[in-house]
């Protein structure tokens, strides 16, 4: 029998990792490309994987981690194989809402022309007051349809954690978002597994990455505004950190494009290590107020 302790340390911890990526693998769902290629590349799915949870932190007070959040949700597209609702979910107002995009009960000749399913977003009190409301032209600025986006305010963590695992069991829901949600191990492993039991993406944004404790979520990402460039009218500067990623290892990008919808974005990789607090200023354009 083989016996993992002559293996080098690293050699060993890799190994893990890559167990731990195939294991993962067979639950999560396909993956949601960023559109930022050198991004994409470092994830071992290609992209952020549906059925599976993904924290992203960044600085109080600013827009940067709530802006990348929507540049993911702008690539969300249809399911690869998308089905009718199942006969348990054609009641209630979710269901009132995707059929009324026109997919509720579509034959199958037509389910390859399915419109991206609708998001649901919770929000926190805490996090109103810290990044402000959201609004349409912030959300369309993005290049997110506003009109798929369906918003939840609640004023305790308890009840943020149920609308979300409720949301990732419906079948209905192309993802799921928590906005000011702090977790402890246990609720994110909770939500871990009802994404996993679904296809909905789902994201998590805590207050700060100062509430970023020990997490279940397949990957982590932290990302700031860049204090180095003088902020302009919808332009985008941000230092994007992978904090953590079952079978990859972390990194650091600089993104910069000229519009929140970051068409034509420059992804330049800097050096591995701890992001450090920029200034925080909100990103005209990023929904955050």
């Amino acid at each position: 029998m083989n016996n993992l302790s002559h293996m080098p340390k690293d050699a060993v911890a890799h190994l893990r990792r890559q167990i731990g990526a195939l294991e993962e693998s067979g639950h999560a769902g396909a993956a949601v490309a960023l559109g930022l290629p050198v991004l994409d590349t470092a994830l071992p799915w290609g992209g952020l994987p549906r059925g599976a949870l993904h924290e992203i932190a960044g600085a109080s007070g600013d827009g940067a981690a709530l802006g990348f959040a929507l540049l993911v949700l702008s690539h969300l597209g249809p399911p690869p194989h998308p089905d009718p609702l199942p006969a348990g979910e054609r009641e209630g107002p979710v269901a009132k809402r995707w059929e009324g995009e026109g997919v509720g009960n579509q034959p199958k000749s037509s389910r390859a022309h399915s419109p991206a399913r609708p998001i649901l977003w919770c929000r926190t009190h805490s996090a109103i007051a810290d990044r402000g409301a959201l609004y349409g032209a912030g959300i369309a600025a993005a290049a997110l349809n506003p009109r798929r986006v369906i918003f939840v305010t609640v004023a305790r963590n308890a009840d943020a954690l149920w609308v979300l695992e409720e949301g990732l069991r419906c079948d209905a829901l192309g993802a799921v978002v928590g906005e000011g949600v702090v977790l402890d191990f246990t609720a994110s492993r909770r939500l871990q597994l009802a994404a996993r039991g679904g296809r909905a993406l789902a994201l998590l944004l805590p207050p700060s990455a100062a509430h970023m404790g020990p997490s279940a979520a397949l990957t982590r990402w932290r990302v700031t505004s860049d204090a180095t460039r003088r902020p302009t009218q919808n332009a985008v500067s941000w230092r994007v950190a992978l904090h953590q990623c079952r079978g990859g290892r972390p990194q650091t990008w600089k993104v910069e494009a000229n519009d929140a919808a970051l068409r034509g974005a420059v992804a330049v990789p800097l050096a591995d290590g701890p992001l450090e607090d920029a200034s925080p200023h909100t990103i005209s354009g990023s929904g955050a107020g």
